[in-house]
């Protein structure tokens, strides 16, 4: 005969990890995707729920679906959903909102990493100033 206070299925509350994902990132940074089976008893009543959980947590809060899902902004070395940052034109490197700059040319403004925009601008200020003073002369 089972006491009041025991579970006949022997289920406990609790957190099961069913599977990890892991990540290194080219700055040596590791993330990890677990999928965990959360038992959780309500009003005496078993429940099971299956949820994500990301460590570190990402920069932009959210929860991808697989490590494939990850950027590293080069700049900041931040990690975020592939939705919420740009590749650069020039490097080809992945960048953040908050790390984006742009390179000026012909009016045109071409969203880029702040490392290459700050080269490519420099370059176009050198042209600007080399052209006024060819002007000058």
């Amino acid at each position: 005969m089972l006491a009041n206070n025991q579970n006949p299925f022997n289920l406990q509350p609790g957190k099961i990890v069913t599977d990890v994902e892991r990540l290194r990132t080219q700055s040596g940074q590791v993330f990890e995707i677990r999928r965990v089976e959360l038992t959780i008893i309500e009003n005496n009543m078993l429940r099971k729920e299956n949820l994500s959980e990301v460590d570190p947590p990402l920069a932009d809060n959210r929860i991808p679906e697989s490590v494939a899902d990850i950027r590293e902004c080069c700049i900041c070395l931040g990690l975020f959903h592939k939705d919420n940052v740009l590749s650069c034109p020039v490097c080809g490197g992945y960048f953040c909102h908050r790390c984006r700059a742009c390179i000026k040319t012909d009016g045109q403004e071409i969203p880029a990493c702040a490392e290459c925009a700050k080269e490519a601008n420099a370059g176009l200020i050198c042209k600007i100033l080399k052209r006024f003073w060819t002007l000058g002369d």
